[in-house]
């Protein structure tokens, strides 16, 4: 769980930065087209490890829709909570809320 936890804040402070980049004055790109690729590339590796940690709450049978920060807060949830007292809007229709939800449980 403070791996996932950790992970979730490493990722929010990579995707804030992405979106903030901002040339330093006085500094030419050699390459604009080539610096745009590497922000688009950044943001996808981002983006997927978004998807990882939707898989994760899906295989855990908990809700896996919403932002960044509901994906997350369902996670941070699982420290103070065990999942079989999870409260049941954070839980996946149908899932059990032990890894019975799979991919498809998503909400």
């Amino acid at each position: 769980r403070e791996r996932y936890n950790d992970e979730v804040r490493r990722l929010r402070r990579s995707m804030d930065e992405i979106d903030r980049f901002v040339q330093p004055i006085g500094l030419v790109e050699p390459d604009p087209k080539g610096a745009a690729t590497k922000r688009k590339k950044e943001r996808e590796r981002c983006a997927s490890n978004i998807e990882k940690l939707k898989a994760e709450l899906a295989r855990l049978g908990l809700k896996c829709g919403g932002s960044l920060s509901q994906r997350a807060e369902r996670l941070f949830l699982l420290k103070s909570t065990p999942l079989e007292q999870m409260p049941k809007a954070h839980r996946a229709k149908g899932g059990a809320g032990g890894g019975g939800g799979g991919a498809e449980g998503g909400g």
